[in-house]
């Protein structure tokens, strides 16, 4: 008996963040879809693939080089092209075809003018997936597409591939299918597995490449994230229980979206997506902290205000360093209040300590 680990690619990267039918139209992974794409590797880890297998979109080929530097693109594993709607948002479906997006709303077996018939999609699929199972020995992988994926679940279960939008597929889901003797099978359970393996500092480091932060800037993270372990242990040793792993983590990935605008509430977007709520909160609270109070989030936050690169430097020299930076009174009336608040916590914890953590 064979498995079969069949793979939706990562988060596509939209134009305009907004959601379009993309059958035949080709477009990258976004900074999301390759963080999840990330988690993939790390949940699959364990297991030795005789193959891994992609098809000719992007989508699909980066997703699956987390897995295999080289993965083998193998004709009749794209997805479903969804002619007239094809690279169209989904507004604009609904404004130009309201009666049929409403239809199939209802029945997605009502044809998409131009589009490749489900049956025949189906049947496309299902060779070459039969095809990378002959060109490979045990266990293989295939980064696909929802549509198509969802024509294998049909198949191994026994429906018409009407019913494939009965199973929801997240970006990065898998399905674990058993093949022997020609056949397909499939337990529910093994349906639209989560990618979502325990966040720790080896994977947030992987993470931070994935998202492709510069060398300098990881450095960065891995000083802060020391210092605010360092802090959280002092106040831990005054009687507090903070959660340094927590602490740590959080500090390797607060500056995870650096290089966009707002790059802390960028950066706990993305780590949100990946279902690590408690991270992402912090790195959200990571350049301005909100509530005075000795907690994680306070910890990473004082020790992004302390280290300077990689380099630990007295609060005030960090950020008298910064105010270069401002100009306009609106930037440094915005820098004033937060070194008010920066000396404030650290006056706190200093006083909680009984003497000085940080200088």
């Amino acid at each position: 008996m064979r498995r079969l680990f069949l793979i939706r690619h990562g988060l596509p990267a939209f134009p305009e963040a907004e959601k379009m039918c993309i059958g035949s139209t080709d477009l990258p992974l976004s900074p999301t879809g390759r963080l999840q794409a990330c988690l993939l590797a790390e949940t699959l880890r364990g297991i030795s693939f005789g193959g891994v297998f992609c098809s000719r979109l992007e989508r699909s080929r980066r997703t699956a080089e987390f897995l295999d530097p080289e993965p083998i693109c193998l004709p009749g594993l794209e997805e479903m092209h969804a002619g007239d709607w094809d690279g169209l948002t989904f507004r604009q479906i609904r404004q130009r075809w309201p009666a049929l997006f409403a239809l199939r709303g209802r029945d997605p077996s009502a044809a998409i003018p131009g589009s490749e018939p489900l049956e025949r999609g189906g049947a496309r699929f299902l060779t070459a997936v039969e095809q990378a199972l002959s060109l490979r020995e045990g266990d293989i992988a295939i980064v696909a597409h929802a549509t198509v994926n969802r024509s294998l679940i049909c198949h191994a279960l026994g429906l018409p591939p009407t019913q494939g939008r009965r199973f929801p597929l997240g970006y990065c889901a898998y399905c674990v299918f058993e093949y022997e003797g020609g056949s397909f099978s499939l337990r529910p359970e093994d349906i639209n597995l989560p990618a979502r393996p325990p966040l720790t500092d080896a994977l947030c480091r992987d993470l931070l490449e994935a998202a492709g932060l510069p060398e300098n800037t990881r450095q960065h993270c891995e000083a802060v994230s020391r210092e605010a372990v360092r802090i959280g242990a002092a106040l831990n040793e005054a009687g507090l229980g903070l959660d340094l792993p927590l602490i740590r983590r959080a500090g390797l990935l607060h500056d995870i979206g650096r290089g966009g605008a707002g790059h802390e509430a960028l950066g706990a977007a993305w780590i949100r997506a990946l279902g690590y709520e408690r991270e992402a909160d912090i790195i959200a609270r990571h350049h301005e902290l909100g509530s005075l109070a000795p907690d994680e989030a306070a910890a990473v936050y004082l020790a992004d205000k302390t280290v300077k690169e990689d380099l630990t430097i007295p609060l005030e020299a960090r950020f008298a360093a910064s105010l270069e930076k401002c100009s306009g009174g609106e930037a440094r009336a915005a820098w004033q209040r937060r070194l008010g608040e920066a000396l404030r916590l650290r006056d706190m914890i200093n006083k909680i300590c009984g003497k000085e953590i940080i200088a």
